[in-house]
């Protein structure tokens, strides 16, 4: 063991320093931003865990005598000591537009310790600007897409409700996540339901009256519900132990038991509450290292869910409710699962260009029969639906599902270009004339 993790933190993104001496590291408190974190260094003689930097990420020892880290699409750099372990200097702004990976929060770029040089991919240098300019887009089963025009904006994991009127969805600009409402029938404005704190993770209550989301308001990352036509205050319906944090997932169709995921010390697991005397369960044996996505079926006798662990692919299957130990049913490798209106459906979004179609019949057995291809074509939203919470619902129709889908504009198209890497000769010349 290098570097131990608390309870109420993340870490990631080591670096042997040279020397064998130290590890320098990025940490932060689970599901924060990344640029709340900070890049600290552990001694390897048992010392004690230094903080270099606060509000940062993927930080990297340079052998000018520097570490560079990222802010946003930003890389700043701060003079360091390797005898002292310690900064020596204050932050400079150094290369603006480099392109930030969403899941990790890793910096695209790399350095060549022989010549000075730098490589990055191009990206914005605010991470809620151009890369997220999003909208919503109905497509049906051919693959034709309709966008709603929304103004372009961070849009996440939109869920449609039960009277297939609305739809609630969240936004995350870094710093500030809330939910949002937005009418299909494109009379009214999307409206924000949600302030104060980070919200997210939307879903309808069973009879569309409140929407129930995660929210850190009151500290803990627990679960709260709220009037959809927001004439209530929030209403606290979970409260997360120290380090955890709760997503909500689905309703049973009675409205007696809401099902949701649950973090805890590096783990998810699935759970439900019961809403009349508030009691909470774990459902099944399920263990994943990535977020549990789940969804009852429409009558409420089976819940589908998603699970992956280590380097195996995620994996749906299917299990009744109330769970019965020992029993379950494979569905499809990889994917979010969730039910068409009928119920003889289970769709898995399989990857950001196609869902699967599984006939389902649960009676007198359970039989699964053959995908149905679904094409759809997000716009190069990325996101693997392996570890990311799932960004498409179904419509009550059963034929069109609403998906989050990129705008192309003139700057996101240029970002968007794989092809492209920068290289900036004669680097570490700058840095050690830039920052002293």
């Amino acid at each position: 063991m290098l570097v131990e993790a608390g309870a109420d933190e993340e870490v990631g993104m080591p670096q042997l320093l040279p020397g064998g001496r130290a590890v320098l590291f990025s940490a932060r408190a689970p599901g924060a931003p990344h640029d709340e974190g900070t890049i600290a260094v552990q001694p390897l003689d048992g010392g004690a865990r230094k903080t270099l930097v606060q509000g940062g990420w993927d930080g990297r020892y340079l052998p000018t005598g520097h570490v560079v880290y990222a802010v946003e699409g930003v890389l700043r750099a701060v003079p360091f000591d390797l005898g002292s372990l310690s900064v020596t200097g204050e932050s400079v702004s150094l290369v603006e537009g480099v392109r930030r990976t969403g899941v990790t929060g890793a910096a695209q770029f790399s350095y060549s310790s022989a010549t000075g040089a730098l490589a990055f991919l191009p990206g914005p240098a605010r991470t809620g600007s151009s890369s997220d300019a999003r909208d919503l887009v109905i497509v049906d089963r051919q693959g034709v897409t309709t966008p709603l025009g929304l103004p372009p904006g961070p849009y996440r994991s939109p869920r449609v409700s039960p009277d297939g009127r609305f739809v609630t969805f969240d936004t995350d600009g870094g710093r500030e996540a809330d939910v949002w409402i937005y009418a299909l029938d494109g009379e009214s404005r999307i409206r924000q339901l949600t302030f104060g704190g980070r919200n997210q993770y939307p879903i309808w209550s069973d009879d569309g009256q409140f929407v129930v989301f995660q929210s850190d308001r009151e500290g803990d990352r627990g679960i709260f519900r709220q009037r959809a036509d927001g004439a209530s205050s929030p209403e606290r319906l979970t409260t997360a132990e120290a380090g955890a944090e709760h997503v909500p997932q689905a309703f049973s169709p009675d409205g007696a038991y809401l099902l949701y995921s649950v973090r805890q010390g590096g783990e998810w697991t699935l759970w439900t509450r019961a809403t009349t005397d508030q009691t909470s369960t774990m459902f099944g044996d399920i263990h994943s290292e990535f977020l549990v996505e789940a969804a009852f079926s429409p009558d409420g006798r089976w819940v589908a869910y998603q699970e992956r662990n280590g380097s195996q692919s995620a994996d749906t299957f299917l299990q009744p409710f109330p769970a019965v130990p020992g029993v379950k049913y494979s569905v499809s490798p990889g994917g979010h699962p969730y039910w068409s209106p009928e119920g003889d459906e289970l769709i898995v979004n399989m990857d950001i260009r196609r869902s699967g179609i599984f006939p389902i019949t649960t009676s007198p057995a359970v039989t699964v029969g053959a995908p149905i291809d679904f094409p759809h074509e997000w716009g190069g939203v990325k996101g693997s639906p392996w570890t990311t919470r799932r960004n498409v619902d179904s419509l009550p129709d059963g034929t069109h599902i609403i998906g989050v889908s990129k705008v192309a504009t003139a700057d996101t198209v240029a970002i968007d270009d794989a092809s492209r890497i920068t290289v900036v000769l004669n680097w570490f010349e700058d840095v050690k004339r830039r920052v002293r």
